[in-house]
């Protein structure tokens, strides 16, 4: 399935969607009024840290004060309730909100279930349950709060979302688009690689014969950080997990780390994808920083839909980006994207 021959370019599409982020949040969060943000990604996960990266890049451009912030090993019910004060709660965006992934589900849960008398909004997720009794548990959660507003970033866990929570659901993109149109370093210097899933998301492209002479990578496995700085971090981490106590002086090195670790990540994720004149991805965050950085690309599914679903409901447009059904029919697309890129020679510059 071939993208439109004058699909939309890419900075009138990351503006676009840039605009209605701001749309969709600025009547739930008011400038100047305090906030917290849970759920830093633990991971290597440059998707991950992508999203964290344009939630708190959105959340200054709006003048919204973060308080508390924490990953889900330094969560703590009562430093949150403290620094917070009648303040609203932002649960991380992503594509976690179901069964499949059980630690961001089971701090999701706890926080809407310990703070009913706190606005809490749930930033853009994908939703997806496989067991009836695990939906069953989150819809009891979810339904007992009066002010939660769920933010979904496809029109499938829209509908899900109406049809099953009593809560506010509301249509928006995924978060890393406040970043904006990043730069890329250098020309391209393979014609394809391929970033592929190898966890539980994975329908066993990585092993497909069709795409194995390519480049293949994922993002998925971590990497070390500077010495001291991943000393200091995994020490105080450490410490506030096994010490709840020591929190109190642990945490702002946790916190004023966050941004520096996200943006490290990103960073390290952009070197793979960007010698690539095209990208072959089956991971959304692969497609989504192919899209800012620039970088033509072929798309296909995960496990359960939610590549599609995203795509279909915002970037089928776009004049960067095809879709395929099967890795024949990517190896065919990239081919022939690769070589026009190649030819071309186009680049767009480096990352800040």
């Amino acid at each position: 399935m071939m993208r439109a021959p004058h699909g939309i370019p890419r900075a009138e599409l990351i503006a676009s969607l840039s605009r209605t982020i701001d749309k969709v949040l600025s009547p739930l969060l008011p400038a100047g009024e305090p906030c917290a943000l849970l759920h830093f990604p633990s991971s290597a996960n440059a998707g991950d840290n992508a999203i964290w990266l344009g939630e708190t890049t959105y959340l200054r451009r709006a003048g919204a004060r973060v308080v508390y912030a924490c990953e889900v090993a330094t969560y703590s019910r009562d430093r949150l309730a403290a620094r917070l004060g009648q303040g609203t709660i932002l649960l991380q965006g992503g594509g976690n909100l179901g069964d499949l992934w059980s630690a961001a589900e089971r701090l999701r849960e706890d926080v809407i279930a310990a703070f009913p008398d706190r606005p809490i909004i749930q930033l853009p997720q994908t939703i997806h349950f496989r067991d009836a009794p695990n939906l069953a548990r989150v819809r009891t959660i979810f339904n007992r709060h009066p002010n939660l507003t769920l933010l979904v970033r496809d029109r499938r866990s829209l509908e899900f979302a109406r049809n099953e929570f009593t809560a506010s659901s509301l249509l928006c993109p995924d978060m890393a688009f406040a970043l904006g149109p990043l730069r890329r370093p250098g020309r391209p210097r393979r014609a394809i690689v391929c970033l592929l899933r190898t966890d539980q998301e994975s329908v066993g492209l990585a092993m497909n014969q069709e795409l194995s002479a390519l480049v293949r990578l994922d993002w998925r496995v971590d990497r070390p950080l500077p010495g001291l700085l991943t000393r200091g971090i995994r020490a105080a981490t450490r410490l506030a997990s096994r010490q709840p106590r020591a929190l109190e002086w642990a945490w702002p090195t946790l916190t004023g780390s966050y941004g520096l670790i996200a943006r490290l990540r990103v960073a390290r994720g952009v070197r793979m994808l960007s010698p690539a004149a095209c990208v072959v991805t089956d991971r959304l965050h692969g497609h989504i920083l192919s899209l800012l950085l620039g970088i033509p690309h072929v798309v296909l599914d995960n496990s359960y839909g939610k590549v599609r679903s995203f795509y279909e409901t915002w970037t089928a447009q776009s004049d960067l980006v095809d879709w395929a059904d099967s890795p024949a029919e990517a190896m065919h697309l990239a081919t022939a994207l690769a070589s026009h890129s190649m030819a071309s020679g186009t680049t767009q510059g480096g990352i800040s």
